[in-house]
């Protein structure tokens, strides 16, 4: 039976998600319903994917039964008012990045759906590979024009580099390095509104590993980079790494093709969505109620990061 899918949002993001997922097969998943703020959005949106239905409210797809799983695609902030709202209707959840502005916030979200055991999973793009002996040190670098974007501004509507796009290196440092750090040091710039520009941040892990890691939202495309530094041995990552299609290894460079698709994309190397779409689909299928690559305390442990680091800031949201 196919996986039955909610799409909770008719934006950019939930565009790419969609596309992609109409590439697979529709005996294994099959989109049945999208929501959004106005009707007419939905209506849109659906009659862009071919969905059956269309629902001016989120309250008014987390009431619908006929669902196995919601995608959460709204803007941060507003994460884990949406994602109660679902998980309080025993819907299965995939919630985009950042799952909620705080530790409290992420918690309660563990917490419930723990306690209605249902599936819970936020995106993470998983990139490992190789030996390399002792692992000593982690490099990121995200750096994307964002600054034009009116939002990235706004502290109210979760504004601020970090839980853009500052996230993604805090998550491939916890894919290499699992578990909190001994020690997180923080230096930023700021926006004149308040929020993080871009920043730069030290990860100092048990035995002396390290992880040097910045982002930035006002330089151009291209300083994106990440790199394992091993005692017998490197990986690197060249370019968008939180959504790679290659590496290069010690053994040389090994590709992994993305699937062909159509759809013209909003952001790059959205068909790679494919693979976690997957991912639910088979989590689902065996009873698992989170995703063995992307565990509760995993989540935790980023949202606890990303907590202090915006202590260190200064930049803290009203939102959980």
């Amino acid at each position: 039976m196919a996986t039955r899918w909610g799409i909770c949002t008719a934006g950019k993001i939930s565009h790419d998600f969609c596309g992609a997922l109409q590439t697979l097969s529709s005996k294994d998943h099959q989109i049945v319903a999208v929501g959004a703020r106005r009707l007419e959005d939905a209506r849109q949106f659906a009659d862009r994917f071919n969905i059956p239905r269309a629902y001016g409210s989120y309250e008014e797809l987390a009431e619908d039964k006929d669902i196995d799983v919601v995608y959460i695609a709204t803007i941060h902030p507003y994460h884990h008012a949406v994602c109660r709202l679902f998980l309080k209707q025993n819907h299965n959840i995939l919630c985009e990045k950042p799952l909620t502005l705080s530790l409290r916030g992420t918690q309660e979200l563990l917490a419930e759906a723990q306690a209605r055991k249902v599936f819970f999973m936020e995106i993470r793009k998983e990139l490992r590979e190789g030996t390399l002996g002792e692992v000593r040190m982690l490099v990121a670098s995200i750096c994307l024009p964002l600054d034009s974007v009116d939002r990235i501004r706004k502290r109210e509507l979760g504004g601020g580099g970090l839980m853009d796009i500052g996230c993604y290196a805090v998550q491939a440092a916890n894919l290499v390095f699992p578990g909190k750090p001994e020690k997180i040091d923080v230096e930023g710039v700021f926006y004149e509104e308040g929020v993080d520009m871009g920043g730069c941040i030290i990860l100092k892990y048990s035995g002396g590993r390290l992880a040097n890691l910045s982002y930035h939202t006002a330089t151009e495309d291209g300083a994106n980079r990440l790199a394992i530094l091993g005692s017998k041995g490197n990986i690197v990552v060249p370019g968008h790494f939180w959504c790679a299609d290659r590496l290069v290894t010690p053994s040389g460079e090994k590709v992994f093709p993305f699937p062909g698709c159509s759809c013209d994309f909003n952001f790059d190397n959205s068909i790679g969505f494919t693979y976690e779409i997957d991912a639910v689909r088979d989590c689902l299928n065996k009873g698992l109620k989170e995703c063995p690559a992307m565990p509760h305390s995993d989540t935790e442990t980023i949202m606890f990061i990303l907590e202090e680091i915006q202590r260190q800031l200064g930049v803290t949201y009203d939102y959980p």
